[in-house]
């Protein structure tokens, strides 16, 4: 394979790729929010509906905490300002009153 035929199919890969991202707009930490926005849901309930470890709902957490932080995550108007536990570790999102 020639230079030109390799840029070209990096080029191929690097659009298809950039396609497969778009269309995975809705990732794991959405996934998270709206099963938290069904009701309290425990971190080992969230991996096994989205089929993924405890640790990286952990890790989903982070970032909607971050995405918090700033104020990017709203629903029904109200900014999500918190992820609440209550006694039986159940997971909760906060709403501004």
């Amino acid at each position: 394979m020639d230079k030109a035929a390799m840029e070209l199919e990096i080029a191929k890969l690097k659009a298809e790729l950039a396609s497969v991202k778009a269309s995975n707009k809705n990732g794991r930490k959405d996934e998270v929010l709206a099963l938290m926005l069904q009701g309290k849901i425990s971190i080992d309930e969230l991996a096994t509906k989205i089929d993924i470890t405890p640790r990286n709902v952990s890790s989903q957490l982070s970032y909607l905490r971050a995405d918090m932080k700033e104020g990017k995550i709203k629903v029904d108007g109200k900014r999500v300002i918190g992820i609440g536990k209550n006694s039986l570790n159940k997971l909760y999102l906060e709403l501004e009153d």
